[in-house]
């Protein structure tokens, strides 16, 4: 399997680029997400900050433009700018997910959404770390039809997560099973950015690395929140 038209991923090892430049640059950015995060929905203050609609829109159109670039940038291994822009686009990536914390001390309590918090980051960080750790270890077995099936699954889980949101309510046990399902997804998308590990890294893609690892994590844990805050309000 190549990256990008490069070397083959089981002839290299991950390089010192990984621990002198995407590790660093993935924990600082994971920190400004987790501080943005957790201070705009009232985790940090115990006062949520709720924008207004248009700030909201704002944001969001902001966030897929500078993340769009950053992911250019980094494909065309300008990194020092793609790092630069990354570390605002975790923060403004922060802003919208205090949305779904905020959402979920209203559903649960603030103070068992914090300890959910706390469960869903711990579990998150093993769940991505362990995947990456698979696929760089089966590295040699993968190919892009594995990507591709599991971006075709994962279409199909967005579309029956959209349709059940509409029709079924959010606290019914299909909708945790559906939520199951798209963590799985992520997970599959996870193992197979670990097998491509070494290659971004050898190839001088190392933005790209932080990139996919970053995306993967904070999209496992936000699942992991909303699937924990919707068993425990059920029990409610």
């Amino acid at each position: 399997m190549k990256y990008f038209g490069e070397v083959d991923v089981e002839e290299e090892p991950i390089g010192d680029d990984f621990y002198s430049k995407t590790m660093p640059t993935l924990f600082f950015g994971a920190a400004i997400w987790a501080f943005s995060a957790l201070f705009f929905s009232g985790y940090i203050t115990g006062k949520a900050i709720i924008p207004s609609i248009g700030i909201i829109i704002a944001l969001s159109i902001g966030y897929f433009i500078i993340w769009i670039v950053t992911i250019i940038l980094a494909a065309r291994q300008q990194n020092e700018i793609s790092r630069l822009l990354f570390f605002a686009a975790a923060f403004i990536t922060g802003i919208l997910n205090s949305f779904v914390l905020y959402s979920g001390a209203l559903e649960v309590g603030l103070s068992l959404a914090k300890d959910l918090f706390v469960a869903a980051s711990i579990i998150g960080v093993f769940a991505v770390g362990g995947a990456l750790f698979i696929g760089y270890t089966f590295r040699k077995n993968f190919s892009h039809k594995y990507i591709v099936s599991f971006l075709i699954f994962g279409f199909i889980i967005i579309i029956m997560e959209w349709s059940l949101s509409i029709f079924i309510s959010q606290m019914s046990g299909w909708f945790i099973f559906i939520s199951i399902l798209s963590l799985i997804w992520i997970m599959g998308i996870t193992v197979y950015d670990g097998a491509t590990l070494p290659l971004k890294i050898a190839a001088g893609y190392w933005m790209v690395a932080v990139i996919d690892i970053f995306l993967d994590f904070i999209i496992v844990l936000i699942r992991i929140f909303i699937i924990l805050v919707r068993i425990f309000a059920d029990l409610k």
